[in-house]
């Protein structure tokens, strides 16, 4: 059973890891090196993996693994991709949450679960592609190979099975959902679109008369979407007047699904992160041709280590 990226089992978690940084750091000039990465990784609060000193080596080696099956471009590539994924839908699923939470005097804002059934779908999809993804990569790693075989049950295993049906049923529904929208007067009508002809081919052809030879494009590409949450919500609103059903089976399953990612998950997105940064931070260094290398670590009584250098490919 999968339990940690950083740890092969549950014991060997540490309750309490260190905030701050040893006092070797200063003397060794490891916070030169460390402090850049953490800056660099904020949101996914990796100081306790990097400050809190190992003396265990089957941990070390649990880790060393890792880190040598992630050298494969990529498998990184998937991994990282995936993680990226995971980690900011799960920011993006609590915000939308806490919004439903606050919002409970109007049970009516269909935007807010609007995203929350958006979020729902790319998360099966991220589920699904990396689990099969994963499969077809060599890996040899103990915490590596026990992630993909934890992954791969939970993507077929009732509870997301579940959750995609629903998400694929729903998408259905509101896929039928067409109206039309009246701007008079800074007011707004909605009403159900029932085979109104669509003018916009005859405006079109219309203003092509004025056309003569190539056009530059002016349109200014915005670099955010362009939010008006305020009426969008309110339309929202009416829309759902016209289709009460849909909506009121939206709100449903919102209600149903408020903590559909899993936990697990969450935590090895951010845990991966410590072997991530690491290369991130190495690979412009081995890219101008610094070698690299892994420790071989054994111990005795007296307790020193034989450092046998391992040569990183």
């Amino acid at each position: 059973m999968f339990c940690s990226i950083l740890f092969p089992d549950d014991h060997q978690i540490p309750h309490k890891e260190a905030k701050s940084e040893p006092s070797y750091f200063k003397d060794l000039n490891l916070a030169q090196i460390i402090r850049p990465i953490l800056a660099g990784y904020k949101a996914y609060q990796l100081d306790g993996g990097f400050l809190t000193p190992l003396d265990n080596l089957n941990i070390i080696q649990y880790r060393q693994d890792i880190m040598r099956d992630l050298e494969n471009d990529e498998l990184r590539e998937l991994i990282s991709s995936f993680c990226k994924t995971v980690f900011e839908l799960n920011t993006f699923v609590n915000q939308t949450r806490k919004i439903l939470a606050s919002n409970e005097a109007d049970q009516n804002d269909y935007l807010a679960r609007g995203r929350m059934l958006d979020f729902a779908s790319q998360y099966c999809s991220v589920i699904i592609e990396t689990a099969d993804g994963l499969k077809e990569k060599l890996i040899l790693s103990k915490g590596l190979q026990s992630f993909t075989d934890y992954l791969d049950d939970y993507q077929k295993s009732e509870k997301l099975i579940t959750l995609k049906t629903s998400v694929d049923n729903l998408k259905k529904e509101l896929s039928t959902v067409h109206y039309c929208m009246l701007i008079k007067n800074g007011a707004i009508r909605v009403r159900k679109y029932e085979d109104q002809p669509d003018i916009s081919a005859d405006v079109r052809k219309l203003f092509t008369r004025f056309q003569q030879g190539n056009v530059h494009d002016y349109r200014h590409k915005l670099t955010e979407e362009p939010r008006a949450d305020h009426v969008e919500v309110a339309v929202l609103k009416l829309v759902a007047t016209c289709y009460p059903d849909i909506f009121s089976d939206l709100s449903d399953f919102c209600t149903r699904n408020l903590e559909f990612i899993n936990p697990v998950i969450v935590q090895f997105s951010r845990e991966i992160q410590f072997y991530l940064s690491w290369l991130n931070f190495i690979a412009p260094l081995k890219g101008k041709g610094l070698p690299f290398c892994y420790p071989r670590l054994s111990s005795g009584s007296d307790r020193l280590y034989d450092l046998n250098f391992l040569t990183l490919h």
